[in-house]
């Protein structure tokens, strides 16, 4: 009786609270973060701006219309062949259609665009743009007032995740213990700022983390160490963002296609497992399509004149005109008459029209014809990388791995699928590159996203997954996020099915929003009434469990295969 009664307390776990569960969702570009009580999180610029301590450093400079991989003349030459191409494309399905032709000429739009007038006006008191006032002299700025900080000024901005990762470099701020300082500062400061949670209160909240499908594992204990020991929560967990995304959608199983300002994941789901062979990160997102933007704008003489590729503002500006204008519907006729405000701090607005074509449709097709980005010789695509081994996990130790292997009759190194489709620990694999990849999807270093996608699906281990991926293609992030972006997709996935799926053809669906839910909060969503079940409440690691165990109980707790 006694036995059964001490069972009973092991096996029960107290029930928490959602006002006491902070979630975060690390981006390139923005955080979003939140209590899972809410409706929405708070999205904010995930950036730092960190004081110089030698005041004679000054800020910087950077293209950020130009991105690694970039070279003038071969790029060029590049992005005028893929726009050519497009252009085509464009003629043949309009006729194939019957869709009438356009009632403009490139003559009459660089005619309007040359010939506009800018005009002033006062800004509304109301909605003021001012530079952030930094004359406290404050160590570091976070969020949207690291953006609004004159260059004169002696800070530099620093962002902690690039392309989906942690932005590991070789520069100031590049190592993975600044990185995660600079982690630790954000969401400290979001969370006191937007949140309203003191510091000295963290200890009665806990945080869940999503983090990319792709990942790199010994980062793990960095997290841990971030959330338990420098943020002093009272408990954390990780989770994959593929799976929070398709639980939040409601979605059993799907191919989760998350497109986000600097990269496209792509991973297939069954029953809520994320099915590693299936992943793919292309280092490309809307702030390509920004860039191919800005590039076909230049084109046709865009009116603003003193836009500068080196100020960050000038950049939100094409982004949101991009987000405002930009659609994947052939129906729409160009040459239209647009207007458009320059809003810059302590400045009168700038009021401009601007006469645009094609160019609305052209840049988000950048995603089907990625050579209108001008990347040359820069790998972007990844697979899910090897691990290696970790010291302080005992399960990665090399020669009980050989044991085991030797036991199985497999010696040597496995693939990574093999690797991650059981709780063997994996053994050093050689990753996929984006050459190796590249060569089975026909193209020598870039892809386009349908293909990729036909890819991810073509990798299910089974003809059953594979139609249950391409009937429940769910498109997430706020990268694409464009009119008609879902049912064009879908158009797309169709066209380039290999022989093996054509039987499943009529069965692809796309869905783009779901609920009317705004598609960069999905992931965050699900991982907000995910943490909350009952299911949820054993994969909680408090500080005392991770000083103790440390890498163990990260192990043993995953929700997801390790």
């Amino acid at each position: 009786m006694a036995a059964v009664q001490e069972e009973e307390t092991v096996n029960e776990v107290p029930t928490i609270s959602a006002q006491t569960i902070i979630v975060i969702h690390p981006g390139s570009l923005n955080l979003r973060i939140g209590l899972a009580s809410h409706h929405q999180p708070i999205t904010i610029p995930h950036v730092i701006a960190r004081r110089c301590k030698n005041k004679k450093l000054k800020r910087s400079r950077k293209n950020h219309f130009r991105r690694d991989g970039y070279k003038d003349t071969e790029s060029n030459h590049l992005m005028e062949a893929a726009l050519a191409n497009i252009n085509h494309a464009l003629r043949s399905h309009r006729s194939n259609y019957g869709i009438k032709s356009q009632h403009y000429t490139v003559s009459s739009i660089l005619t309007h665009n040359k010939n506009v007038k800018c005009e002033m006006v006062a800004q509304d008191p109301e909605k003021l743009l001012t530079w952030n006032d930094v004359d406290d002299q404050p160590d570091f700025v976070v969020g949207p007032a690291a953006l609004y900080i004159e260059e004169s000024e002696p800070y530099e901005l620093f962002w902690p995740i690039k392309f989906g990762q942690i932005n590991r470099h070789k520069g100031i701020s590049g190592s993975v213990t600044a990185i995660f300082s600079d982690l630790a500062d954000i969401w400290k400061a979001a969370i006191e700022g937007y949140l309203d949670i003191p510091a000295t209160d963290f200890e009665n909240y806990k945080a869940l983390v999503l983090i990319p499908d792709i990942h790199d594992r010994s980062l793990f204990k960095h997290y841990a160490d971030l959330l338990l020991n420098t943020l002093g929560f009272s408990g954390m967990f990780l989770y994959q963002e593929s799976v929070a995304a398709s639980f939040g959608a409601g979605f059993p199983s799907a191919c989760v296609v998350d497109i986000g300002d600097q990269k496209a994941s792509i991973c297939c789901i069954d029953d809520g497992i994320s099915i590693p062979e299936t992943r793919l990160r292309i280092s490309y997102g809307g702030k390509d399509i920004t860039r191919c933007f800005y590039y076909l704008l230049d084109k046709i003489y865009f009116p603003y004149r003193d836009l500068s590729p080196y100020n960050h503002l000038d950049l939100i500006l094409i982004k949101h005109l991009k987000e405002d204008l930009c659609h994947l519907d052939p129906t729409i006729p160009g040459g239209a008459i647009h207007d458009f405000i320059v809003a810059k701090p302590d400045c009168d607005e700038l009021h401009y029209s601007i006469r645009l074509g094609d160019e609305l449709l052209q840049a988000p097709l950048a995603l089907f014809y990625p050579s209108l980005m001008g990347i040359i010789d820069e790998d972007i695509i990844t697979t899910q990388p090897s691990v290696p081994f970790d010291s302080e996990d005992i399960m990665d130790d090399p020669s009980l791995l050989e044991s085991t292997q030797s036991q199985s009759g497999k010696v040597g190194p496995k693939s990574s699928s093999a690797n991650q489709s059981n709780s063997a620990t994996p053994t050093p694999e050689t990753p996929q590159t984006a050459n190796s990849l590249s060569n089975n999807l026909s193209d020598k270093n870039i892809v386009s996203i349908d293909q990729a996608i036909v890819y991810s699906i073509d990798s299910c281990p089974t003809d059953e997954l594979k139609k249950k991926a391409l009937s429940s293609i769910l498109l997430v992030g706020k990268g694409f996020m464009f009119d008609n972006a879902a049912f064009f997709l879908q158009a797309r996935i169709r066209s380039k099915l290999p022989t093996g799926l054509k039987k499943y053809a009529e069965q692809i669906d796309v869905t783009g929003k779901v609920r009317d839910m705004d598609p960069g909060v999905v992931a965050w969503k699900g991982a907000a009434v995910l943490s909350c079940l009952d299911s949820a409440q054993e994969l909680w690691i408090s500080p005392e469990e991770w000083n103790k165990y440390r890498i163990q109980i990260l192990r043993e707790r995953s929700p997801f295969v390790w």
